[in-house]
């Protein structure tokens, strides 16, 4: 590799599971080393990182870093289709910190209170006041060191039938032809498109894209609008907040 430490990142909801596994397999193929959330500790001053791919699923990358270049990429996705994905998985899963009571909910676990709204557009709005809140954040508001990785929309490797954004973007992080081939083996094993299509395995809520066009109702998608409708220009999901009529969900 011409640089020898590349960081990736997800956020929570924006297909972690898959891209660690991609991102696993190719370190694994260039036969270098695979480092996961291991950056959190807060000592980085003198800190030496040893060669390879250094991923964190929640892009919690300290902008204290110095010793290298921040190179690499940071997966982001539409900030609605998160909320959506959010909501649902977290009616559902077995994560432990779904599952603790919390003060700030009145001794509900977050499961339990979101599980209290029988109508879906009020779990929508709790999310995005929650959870979607921060990671929303997270990536619309990036530190010093990850701003200045490049974010790839899951959207665009969601549909990348002919693998071709992703050899760009590992030509990018200085990937040299053989060293492509090898990575291309390991996002064609975990594709979630065409005829290699893994869907369900990964935590991408089947592959929908753009679900907010037909699940947001009006009203939530004006709550949305208020509240992170500033966030999606800023990542480019959208020029203005026309988008809102346009959405009738139930």
């Amino acid at each position: 590799m011409e640089n020898p430490v590349i960081f990736v990142g997800t956020y929570h909801k924006t297909g972690t599971v898959w891209i660690h596994r991609v991102m696993r397999d190719v370190a694994k193929g260039l036969g270098t080393g695979y480092f996961r959330n291991n950056l959190r500790d807060g000592k980085h001053e003198g800190h030496v990182y040893e060669p390879g791919i250094y991923f964190d699923d929640h892009t919690y990358f300290p902008a204290e870093i110095t010793e290298v270049p921040p190179v690499g990429f940071r997966m982001i996705r539409d900030p609605r289709d998160v909320v959506i994905s959010g909501a649902h998985y977290h009616t559902r899963s077995e994560e432990n910190w779904l599952h603790m009571e919390r003060e700030d909910l009145g001794g509900k676990t977050y499961q339990q209170a979101i599980n209290a709204f029988e109508d879906v557009q009020d779990r929508y709005l709790f999310e995005m006041q929650r959870v979607g809140n921060h990671t929303i954040n997270c990536m619309a508001q990036p530190n010093s060191f990850v701003e200045k990785m490049q974010p790839v929309r899951y959207e665009d490797l969601m549909t990348d039938t002919d693998f071709s954004v992703f050899k760009a973007l590992m030509q990018s992080l200085g990937l040299r032809r053989g060293e492509l081939k090898k990575a291309e083996k390991a996002f064609r094993k975990h594709s979630l498109v065409g005829d290699a299509k893994t869907t369900g395995k990964h935590g991408t809520s089947n592959g929908q894209l753009a679900r907010w066009k037909t699940a947001f109702s009006h009203e939530t998608a004006r709550a949305f609008a208020e509240r992170h409708g500033d966030a999606l220009i800023r990542l480019g999901y959208e020029e203005d907040h026309s988008w809102v009529d346009a959405c009738q969900g139930d």
